[in-house]
């Protein structure tokens, strides 16, 4: 042992006290691989570390002090996301700069600053966890923040973490065999905490889902109606259930339509089957291990209609060919609804070669293969209405039969064709439209003692029994969607009518509720049942027969929540009923968190070096672009003169070409920010960058400029304020109640991100934090000079005491005269607060939604639906003219520009006829003075007595090219004065101009490009 620790210092001494670091983190590697990273340089080092973590993709967390470039080098070398923290701010600030070099800042590696004893991050989200020797965490808090079965690497320890007792699997696509969406998760509870936010943002159609050993399995059907939702039709997804990582991918078989139990997962299997076979796939990796193919002769078929696994046993129905599901492809890019229509194969006309339909039953061992039993039914078997408990499998046709197998030997129980039976029953309807529902869904579901029959193409809610098959009760309208619990029926009705609790017994009425809104699925969780009703998701609350409403999403068209590893599961949505949230999205339980905590100057801000009243002047001109759209009003107006003619100056290219924000222009300095979380200043007149500076989150809105500071919102939670004129950190102040973060879309963010920007005015500088109502919603005044608190606002999240929805935080702040205000939300869609004390405007509001607003993801494509700015002759409006019929969605993808001889204030109003979409076809019902169409239109500036379009002309004859373009219109006749073209797409409201006539307008690509006034122009002037 002691030959051992010389070998250690000696190689340590070799390597330098980083590379000690990391030697004393694989200390329980040989002493070989150890000399060799120590001769191989610290990149051998990072290939020994990456070895030692199982996974290939996720998060994984370094905790001290370590060399600058090791991030790097570990993320170059491998697909998993990095969070490093760190104590040493020096340390921080040398890690991001290699980072930000290479451009793996934000996309890869995550650095923040922290106190060793906490992580900043939420429970159970990180794969891998790596300490420093000396670094003050705790066992504990490592383990804390450690998903089940990661590991943790602490000193010469390897840990890993157990299992959890009291989670559940939803390991079929409706729970379990017995069809109950009813998990028996005792974690997953009231209240909650956003886990995550993941891709994909859009599914196909159908979907189906099943979860088990911590991972999500998805399967995306066949059809698509937007191009976005393209990418994923037919393919298998496996994702992380804890921070929602893409693991692994795989294509499904064409032609085969999965809206049915044919997926099965298990901890270390997903079984997944087709109309050739059933696959055996590794869980980990989506590696094929094995197939299950019965000889054709016996199963009557090679296509599996249906399948369940229970007690080690699998048991499948299969049948012959069906009417195959081919692919539609999705065309356009406009965020609304999709159409409902009986698509090929939804009618069930043909009953030999509908989906589903089969005659053999099959118990195997999901092993080998082997058959232990046969059953073949003289009639036609409906696998919707298939479902297996108690050793029992159930089985029927509506209108001819149900029947039941003992599982053990495959002998028929009973079978039943009473005639007063299979007319209570009745025969399915064709369903398939919003207010019906899928006519793919399962209709029966058990709770051992009794079958109920129900769902979207039932023309009667039925309870069977299970012992005999005789009649119990039936009640007409069976449109439902069932929970089963202990206490009773949860059925959640269709549209515009009720939903119920009803006696098992009698099928009574023992409460009545609110209906659903169209398709979804309703489940059950320990506390709640969820659906989707009015717009959002209602947490029906069994224990006091309440609802409570959850409005950012709602849930998925096919699977509704799922819960299972201690979290609830959301999306990705068909349509583009989307809401404020969209894609993969996971709650988790809250515990005893405090949500509202009063401010804590001592934890929450922070002083930068050096003195905060000693700032470098900045000679701010009365005509330079201060803030995100000119101004705390967001008016988009400047003094400055358009110039009669521009000619390219200078670009700036951003490393790594991260979306950038819109610029803002002060004292011949541009500043802007991105999704590497650095705030960067570029020199006017040259391009050439004078400074930059880092914050610990991605940035969506640009700095504010005020008395010569520099002020950023970062999705870490912070506030930053930098001199203006140099980049030094003056404070930062974080404005949510915890150091918290969590995965979205890829990116790493505090729980509450300060996402709409920070406004200024008077000394004051105004901020809000938070994603979602039920995390809480933070709004905070702060002393511009110090960071010090004027007045803190933390009960807007819950604004509706009956249904506890409230504000979220869904866009930039704007500030008009005496109130506040930003996007709120579905539900307050505008949320208002007064800027002197912070009291919140707005009213309760109940459960229905307004409007749809999208904030996270930052998505470039989501369009500009509409815009008016004020001027002497008019209303300058804009408005995107969708159209829709009833079988498609139509968009002209035209943005119709005019100017409106209305007085001011004028709002503009909705077209008469069918509209889609968020904000959809707003259009004036007065006649323009003139009018132009574009075919995108990305924000604008009113400059004088001309306004400058940032966007595309509608191609015509007249105009061949819709190159993205600076567009100058003169407001009196709406005549093009000029266009310049763009090397690139413009990110939205991305333009500034300056006192001098600069533009400066931020690209996608990462581009910052300048034009100035033409020569000729300068010359006249």
């Amino acid at each position: 042992m002691m030959k051992q620790q010389r070998w250690i210092n000696r190689l340590a001494r070799f390597a330098g006290e980083a590379l000690r670091v990391v030697i004393a983190l694989v200390l329980a590697g040989s002493l070989a691989g150890l000399a060799d990273a120590a001769r191989d340089g610290a990149s051998a080092v990072a290939v020994r570390i990456l070895s030692r973590i199982e996974a290939h993709r996720g998060l994984c967390v370094l905790l001290g002090k370590t060399r600058p470039n090791l991030g790097v080098e570990l993320a170059r070398g491998s697909e998993l996301l990095f969070y490093i923290q760190t104590a040493d701010a020096d340390d921080a600030r040398a890690i991001r700069q290699a980072a930000s070099v290479t451009g793996l800042l934000g996309k890869r590696l995550f650095v923040d600053e922290g106190a060793e004893d906490r992580i900043g991050l939420a429970d159970n989200l990180a794969d891998a966890v790596y300490v420093a020797p000396a670094t003050g965490v705790s066992k504990a808090e490592v383990l804390r923040v450690l998903r089940p079965g990661g590991k943790a690497f602490i000193g010469q320890r390897e840990i890993v973490k157990p299992l959890p007792k009291g989670t559940d699997e939803w390991s079929h696509p409706y729970h379990g065999p017995d069809n109950n969406p009813q998990s028996a998760d005792r974690l997953a509870r009231y209240p909650y905490l956003t886990q995550f936010l993941a891709d994909p943002l859009f599914s196909s159609q159908p979907e189906v889902t099943v979860t088990a050993g911590g991972r999500i399995f998805k399967a995306f059907g066949h059809m698509a109606f937007r191009e976005y939702q393209n990418i994923v039709i037919n393919k298998l997804y496996a994702f992380s259930a804890y921070n929602g990582t893409l693991l692994w991918t795989r294509p499904l078989k064409e032609g085969f339509m999965i809206h049915r139990n044919t997926m099965i997962a298990t901890a270390d299997l997903l079984y997944l089957a087709d109309d050739e076979s059933c696959k055996l796939l590794d869980a980990a990796t989506g590696v094929l291990k094995g197939e299950i193919r019965p000889p054709v002769d016996v199963a009557g078929g090679s296509v599996w209609k249906w399948m369940a696994l229970q007690d080690g046993v699998l048991y499948a129905l299969l049948g012959g060919e069906e009417v195959p599901a081919p692919v539609a492809l999705g065309r356009g890019r406009l965020i609304a609804g999709w159409p409902w229509a009986m698509w090929p194969g939804y009618d069930y006309k043909d009953p030999e070669r509908s989906w589903g339909i089969g005659r053999t039953f099959l118990a195997m061992n999901p092993k080998t293969g082997e058959i232990l039993w046969s059953y073949r039914d003289e009639g036609l078997v409906d696998s919707r209405g298939v479902c297996l408990s108690g050793g029992r499998l159930y089985f029927c046709h509506p209108g001819k039969f149900i029947g039941c197998l003992e599982t053990a030997t495959g002998n028929v129980l009973w079978r039943r064709t009473d005639a007063n039976l299979l007319e209570a029953l009745g025969v399915n309807g064709p369903a398939q439209n919003p207010w019906q529902g899928f006519a793919t869904s399962v209709y029966v579901r058990t709770d051992g003692k009794r079958l109920l029959f129900a769902g979207p193409q039932r023309p009667s809610l039925v309870s069977v029994a299970t012992k005999d098959g005789g009649l119990q009760w039936a009640r007409k309208d069976g449109n439902f969607q069932l929970v089963l619990r202990e206490d009773a029926i949860y059925a959640a009705g269709r549209q515009m009518t009720k939903s119920y609790k009803f006696n098992y017994a009698t099928g009574d009425v023992l409460a009545e509720f609110v209906d659903r809104r169209s398709c979804t699925r309703a489940t059950g969780s320990l506390d709640s049942v969820f659906f989707r009703a009015k717009e959002g998701t209602v947490r029906w609350i069994p224990e006091t027969n309440s609802i409570e409403h959850i409005a950012p999403m709602r849930p998925g068209c096919h699977d509704g929540v799922i819960i299972s590893d201690g979290h609830l599961y959301w999306g990705p949505w068909i349509c583009g009923c989307h809401l404020s949230l969209i894609g993969l999205i996971s709650l988790g339980p809250a515990g005893d968190f405090n949500y509202s905590p009063p401010p804590n100057e001592a934890h929450q801000l922070r002083a930068g070096a050096g003195n905060l009243s000693d700032v470098r002047p900045l000679a701010i001109g009365p005509t330079d672009w201060l803030e995100f759209q000119a101004d705390p009003r967001r008016s988009c107006q400047t003094r400055a003169p358009l110039p009669a003619a521009v000619a390219p100056c200078w670009s700036f290219q951003v490393p790594s070409a991260p979306l950038p924000t819109a610029p803002v222009i002060a004292g011949g300095l541009v500043f802007t920010a991105g999704l590497d979380g650095v705030v960067r200043a570029v020199d006017a007149a040259t391009g050439r960058q004078a400074w930059q500076a880092f914050t610990g989150g991605s940035i969506f809105f640009p700095p504010a400029i005020s008395e010569n500071r520099a002020y950023v919102g970062s999705n870490d939670g912070r506030v930053y304020c930098f001199e203006a004129a140099t980049g030094r950190e003056l404070w930062r102040f974080r404005v949510g109640p915890a150091d918290r973060k969590i995965l979205a879309y890829g990116d790493l963010i505090s729980t509450w991100p300060v996402a709409g920007g920070v406004v200024v005015r008077d000394g004051t500088a105004y901020a809000a934090a938070g994603i979602a109502h039920y995390d809480g919603t933070h709004v905070y005044a702060l002393d511009a000079l110090t960071g010090k608190v004027k007045w803190h606002n933390s009960e807007t999240g819950t604004l509706d005491p009956n249904v506890r929805n409230g504000i979220s935080v869904c866009g930039n702040l704007k500030l008009d005269g005496a109130k506040l205000s930003f996007p709120g939300g579905n539900v307050y869609a505008t949320a208002e607060f007064d800027a002197a004390t912070g009291k919140c405007l707005n009213q309760p509001a109940g459960p229905k939604t307004q409007r749809r607003i999208l904030l996270f993801p930052r998505r470039v494509w989501e369009p500009i639906m509409s815009n008016v700015q004020e001027t002497p002759k008019g209303q300058i409006r804009v408005f995107h003219q969708q159209m829709q019929s009833n079988r498609a969605l139509v968009s002209s993808g035209s943005y119709h520009l005019g100017l409106y001889n209305v007085p001011p204030g004028t709002p503009l109003v909705r077209s008469p006829g069918p509209v889609a979409g968020p904000g959809a076809a707003r259009a004036p019902r007065s006649k323009p003075v003139w009018s132009l169409t574009l075919s995108e239109y990305q924000g604008s500036i009113l400059a004088g007595d001309a306004l400058l379009v940032l966007g595309r002309w509608a191609e015509n004859e007249i105009t061949p090219g819709n190159e993205p373009s600076l567009i100058a219109i003169r407001i009196t006749d709406g005549k093009t004065l000029w266009t310049q073209s763009l090397t690139a797409a413009p990110v939205p409201w991305g333009v500034a101009l300056d006192g001098a006539g600069r533009i400066v307008v931020s690209l996608e690509n990462g581009t910052l490009e300048c034009f100035a006034p033409a020569p000729a122009d300068v010359d006249e002037g």
